[in-house]
């Protein structure tokens, strides 16, 4: 068994990273981000809306199944929210799906932020792959300071 493989290629480290990148960068009026690992655990970017996921969870699972089916993304309103979501996905994992939510007092509507909403999540995605790509850099980097040898076989 190759460790560092399995450290490295395990989608819940490269959600928690994302979402601490997220919590960073993402601004703090309005709109936060939140991802259903493939767990089904739920992360959000902003504490104070972790009470969204409660409040509109089984909305929320009802869109991971559309996404899933390959309505990719999909956008709708949920009660003073938007939600727009599409699957989180990098070159060779799949971590789950993410939703940007927006307060629609904000918006307006939620045809007016489409493209918006699509370049957001989007860029999500992109930081996953560059998570991706960073872990993999760095299990080579280890494989290669071991020896080229699998660690723990």
């Amino acid at each position: 068994m190759d460790v560092f493989s399995s450290l490295f290629s395990f989608s819940p480290m490269v959600v928690e990273q994302l979402m601490g990148e997220l919590k960073e960068s993402l601004p703090e009026d309005g709109l936060f981000v939140v991802i259903r690992d493939e767990d089904g655990n739920w992360w959000s970017s902003e504490e104070s809306e972790s009470g969204a996921v409660s409040e509109f969870g089984g909305e929320l699972e009802l869109l991971c199944g559309r996404i899933a089916d390959g309505y990719d993304p999909v956008v709708c309103e949920l009660g003073d929210k938007i939600a727009a979501g599409r699957q989180l996905e990098g070159e060779e994992i799949t971590c789950g799906y993410v939703f940007v939510m927006v307060d629609r007092d904000q918006v307006g509507s939620a045809e007016g932020v489409n493209s918006l909403i699509e370049m957001v999540l989007n860029q999500i995605c992109m930081g996953v792959r560059l998570i991706e790509k960073n872990n993999r850099l760095h299990h080579d980097r280890l494989k290669q300071m071991s020896g080229g040898k699998a660690v723990g076989a």
